[in-house]
């Protein structure tokens, strides 16, 4: 098929080299942000009680499953329109997401209330980590629509390497409340954040590609809105997978909470990696031709499987060396749920490039429809089977939902579309 049908913008060579250094670029700065949180956390297992731990892991859980319809919303609507948005429609386009992001979080209000309460945490931290993810949220997704790579890829390490010095300072002058730290996990990012934006105001403005899209493409308000009911559902339900399992995990055997959370801790890279691929790739998804989307799609998603199989490999192996060395013997009880959540960790992760694809496209809706029945699974197994399995109820219950929303969702898109050619470098 000739370079110009791909509509990639150049040669296949060089847009698959160009996918590989912008996803290396966010996954490696993302590394290093999850290095430092990794680093954070564990001086928290060492530093505060078991109790204490536990009641951050729930509180850092919570703000994730409250912050996730934000997080999975917009972010994801900006994605999608900001490549094809002129300069002023663009800028109407942020415009509006801030402010739906930040009705948003009015409304989450008696939401992180009550959920404070069921876990019997406090509610100020809970607050602040809701606020803080989703406006982390909203800027990564400006930044990932803009196509912004290089400062996607820092400014999270600027935020996770300040919260670490300062748990090391409160550390060493005795503080030990787990209240103090959920507080620093959701502010840190605002001044990291504002620091950012003002160097990119500083530098040059958007890539001339970016220009370019906008010519060809005026993006509305209208259908942003649009496109942000279904992710907005998208969010709420993947919440199930990286929060909701902690909450209910709280509620039906809290003293499972500490290992869950540790397990959660050392499993994240199999998530992290082909999660990290799919960012890179949902806007150029969104900017290609129909050629071009199909042959994409094949260099991302047998990417993406195979980072997520060598990751899920490597932490299998060596994930009870993880746990014994760096955590407390207290933790040791996390390497049993760790072998469970590791293949649901990697089948998320594949899950969220597939559906990028259809984000990318403008099919939201066929990403939320398999992603509800495998949170409907999920939850159900959770609820059977925490109270008397502990930490691997909800860890079971992951991986089986994981793994049906997977399953339904490689279903419809090959019902979708023919089966030649879906696959371009398989098929073809």
């Amino acid at each position: 098929m000739p370079t110009a049908e791909l509509g990639l913008g150049g040669d296949q060579r060089a847009t698959t080299r160009s996918l590989l250094i912008g996803a290396g670029s966010l996954v490696s700065g993302t590394l290093v942000a999850r290095l430092l949180a990794y680093v954070f956390m564990l001086l928290m297992a060492r530093g505060l009680t078991r109790a204490g731990f536990g009641a951050l892991v729930i509180i850092t859980a919570s703000g994730l499953v409250l912050s996730n319809p934000v997080t999975n919303s917009f972010p994801f609507a900006l994605a999608r329109f900001l490549p094809l948005a002129n300069g002023d429609e663009r800028d109407r386009v942020v415009q509006r997401a801030a402010l739906g992001t930040s009705v948003f979080l009015v409304l989450m209000i008696p939401f992180a209330i009550l959920a404070a309460q069921i876990g019997s945490v406090p509610v100020w931290p809970l607050l602040v980590v809701t606020a803080g993810l989703s406006v982390d949220g909203l800027y990564f997704g400006i930044l990932q629509g803009l196509q912004e790579i290089n400062v996607m890829a820092s400014y999270r390490v600027v935020a996770n390497g300040a919260q670490l010095v300062i748990a090391i300072t409160l550390l060493a002058f005795g503080v030990r409340s787990p209240t103090t730290y959920g507080l620093l996990y959701g502010f840190v990012y605002l001044p990291a954040i504002a620091m950012a934006e003002l160097w990119r105001r500083r530098a040059s403005g958007p890539s001339a590609a970016m220009a370019e899209a906008g010519r060809h493409h005026s993006a509305s308000v209208q259908e942003l809105v649009r496109f942000s009911v279904p992710t907005l559902l998208y969010g709420s339900l993947w919440g199930v997978f990286l929060g909701l399992d902690v909450f209910l995990l709280g509620y039906l055997s809290r003293h499972s909470v500490p290992d869950y959370g540790v397990a959660r801790l050392v499993a994240l890279p199999a998530e992290l990696l082909p999660v990290g691929i799919a960012t890179v790739a949902l806007p150029r998804f969104a900017g290609a031709s129909q050629a071009g989307r199909k042959h994409l799609l094949g260099q991302v998603v047998r990417l993406a499987i195979v980072t997520a199989v060598i990751t899920v490999g490597a932490i299998e192996v060596g994930g009870q060396v993880i746990v014994t060395i760096f955590f407390p013997a207290s933790y040791h009880g996390a390497t049993k749920i760790l072998r469970v959540m590791l293949p649901a960790y990697g089948a998320i992760g594949v899950y969220a490039v597939l559906s990028a694809w259809f984000q990318g496209v403008g099919r939201p809706w066929t990403a939320v429809g398999p992603l509800l029945g495998g949170a409907s699974l999920a939850v159900a197994l959770q609820l059977l089977l925490t109270r008397s399995l502990g930490g691997l109820g909800p860890a079971i219950g992951n991986l089986g939902g994981a793994a049906v929303a997977l399953t339904l969702l490689i279903y419809f898109y090959f019902r979708s579309r023919p089966v030649v050619g879906v696959l371009p470098g398989w098929v073809e």
